[in-house]
């Protein structure tokens, strides 16, 4: 399968890697009657290409050389996003789109996707620092600019960074299977195979800001023990604090409050299984430590705007689209 990333000026390089990385390791993992995918660096000339961390980089061709149809294309994003791309870029673009079985971008590259009217009346997210931008910019474009890749038929986009490599996985696991996707995961030592509907400015931000050892072992008591008591008072006594000077701290530390905390870490957990596991949502509930089926469909119903049934229904039909 020909792969052709398209990659602007100053583009970023982790996107590429990811890219490349992902792909590479389908010849590494599968068996040898798995098709392997070639992978082809495209920019606007042949020249050297300096990336926006200042590696240097040698596309295999300029757009003006390169008219070989792929059956994939993949817009790579860049540190001078707000520049209108030139004509024969769009152009090549629009003619490339055309001819792909799915077409897609990371980050910021869905700005240069909407310059060829490639996202009108589809679903697209983009990197949360541009989306107001992207709304504004291609207003028939439908975005989600809280998910960190989207699919939409034929088009797909992420969020841009490390993002890149769990739409790259979403991509092989729909060519090949979840095994050998996971599989990938696994050898690239990434946390976990991420869906698409989890969030780009997560919960687990807020257990990196924290500083001070009591609160960093708090966050973890909670991610390792949900079906716990994991009250205010609860995780005062466990970082040796009053309940209300525990409450200020973690707020100070984790900019929310402790019993959001818990929620939303239950929250993600119920997400993940759902995603990774056919256990009823009752049975999910009870394990990510809710008191009641009631209490997690509110719960759920506020940190993700919907039902745990109707999350899974999404998924599923997100999957056979």
């Amino acid at each position: 399968m020909l792969v052709t990333v398209y990659a602007p000026p100053d583009v970023y390089a982790l996107e590429l890697a990811a890219i490349f990385d992902v792909l590479a390791c389908v010849r590494q993992h599968a068996s040898p009657a798995v098709p392997n995918y070639v992978v082809r660096l495209v920019a606007n000339t042949p020249a050297p290409l300096a990336t926006r961390s200042g590696m240097t980089l040698l596309p295999a061709a300029g757009i003006a050389a390169s008219d070989e149809p792929a059956q994939l294309l993949i817009v790579a994003s860049s540190g001078s996003w707000k520049t209108p791309p030139a004509a024969e870029v769009v152009a090549w673009l629009k003619r490339h789109a055309a001819a792909a079985t799915r077409f897609g971008s990371i980050g910021n590259g869905a700005f240069l996707l909407g310059a060829a009217g490639l996202l009108d009346g589809r679903r697209v997210t983009t990197h949360w620092e541009c989306s107001a931008e992207l709304r504004a910019a291609f207003p028939l474009a439908r975005l989600e600019p809280d998910r960190i890749f989207v699919r939409d038929g034929p088009l797909f986009s992420s969020a841009g960074g490390a993002a890149a490599a769990d739409l790259m996985l979403s991509l092989v696991e729909e060519d090949h299977g979840r095994e050998l996707a996971l599989a990938i995961a696994r050898r690239l030592v990434l946390f976990m195979k991420r869906s698409g509907a989890q969030a780009q400015l997560s919960v687990q931000l807020a257990t990196q800001s924290a500083t001070r050892d009591p609160i960093q072992r708090v966050q973890q008591h909670v991610r390792d023990h949900m079906e716990a008591d994991l009250s205010v008072t609860a995780l005062a006594a466990l970082a040796a604090m009053s309940p209300r000077n525990f409450a200020r701290v973690f707020q100070q530390e984790a900019g929310m409050r402790p019993t959001d905390f818990v929620e939303q870490t239950r929250v993600n957990q119920a997400k993940r299984m759902l995603e990774e596991s056919a256990l009823p949502p009752q049975q999910i509930a009870r394990l990510v430590g809710f008191s009641s089926t009631e209490a997690a469909r509110r719960a759920f119903q506020r940190r993700a705007g919907t039902t745990m049934s109707r999350y899974r229904a999404r998924l599923a039909a997100t999957r056979d689209g």
